[in-house]
């Protein structure tokens, strides 16, 4: 079982499907959608290559999300789950 098969579903209940993968226009990251990129990329689905041209991603962001899933699944996808990473990552480095 790939992190993303036994993470991705849980704690919000809201399944990562496998081959759904959000638009190539997508602006707005949720969780969710941040989960089903991470998921493509565990399965083999798209390179991490390709999600950052198709999405316009950084491979440090991409990086972060993957980890923050291996963490605490979906919930660590958050928009304030991730800024508090970063704040802790900030104060290690000082």
């Amino acid at each position: 079982m790939t992190m993303a098969e036994s993470k991705c579903d849980r704690p919000r209940g809201t399944a990562v499907i496998e081959g759904k993968h959000p638009s190539g226009s997508t602006t707005r990251w949720v969780a969710q959608r941040k989960a089903e990129v991470v998921a493509a990329v565990e399965r083999g689905e798209l390179s991490a290559t390709e999600v950052c041209e198709r999405y316009h991603l950084s491979t440090e962001e991409l990086i972060s999300w993957r980890q923050a899933m291996q963490r605490k699944g979906i919930d660590g996808l958050t928009a304030s789950s991730i800024r508090k990473a970063k704040v802790r990552r900030e104060e290690r480095s000082t």
